[in-house]
C-alpha cells in the first residue's frame, strides 16, 4: 500500500493486524472509526498499546459517534452523550497525544 501511495485503514481489523499495520507502514496509517477501549471495552474500540503505536506511527483515530461504542455507562445505557465523546478525547490525548485524535463518525440512520 505504501508504494502504492495509498493510505492504510486499519478499521474493522484484529488487534495484532492493527499492531503489524502501525509498526510496518512507513507512512501514517488511519484507524477511520472507533473509540477508546479503556473508556468503552468493545472489542472494535483500540486499547492503549494500539493506541501508542498508532501515535507511534504518525496516524490518526477517527472518532466514532456510534452510541455503543461511546457510551462509557456501557453498551445498554441508551443514547450517548457529548460528555461520553469528550471522555474518549480526553483519554486518547493523554495517550496518544491529540495529534492522534481525528472525527469519523460512520454515519448510520439509526441505531
Amino acid at each position: 500500500m505504501n508504494r502504492l501511495g495509498m493510505l492504510m485503514d486499519t478499521s474493522h481489523s484484529p488487534h495484532r493486524t492493527r499492531l503489524e499495520g502501525f509498526e510496518l507502514s512507513q507512512q501514517p496509517v488511519t484507524h477511520g472509526h472507533a473509540d477508546a477501549k479503556s473508556v468503552t471495552d468493545r472489542p472494535q474500540n483500540l486499547s492503549n498499546e494500539e493506541l501508542r503505536a498508532l501515535a507511534a506511527n504518525g496516524g490518526v483515530l477517527g472518532l466514532h459517534f456510534f452510541s455503543r461504542l461511546v457510551n462509557q455507562r456501557g453498551p445498554d445505557a441508551g443514547q450517548a452523550h457529548v460528555e461520553d465523546l469528550y471522555a474518549h478525547i480526553d483519554h486518547i490525548a493523554r495517550v496518544a497525544g491529540m495529534q492522534t485524535v481525528a472525527l469519523g463518525p460512520d454515519w448510520l440512520p439509526s441505531e
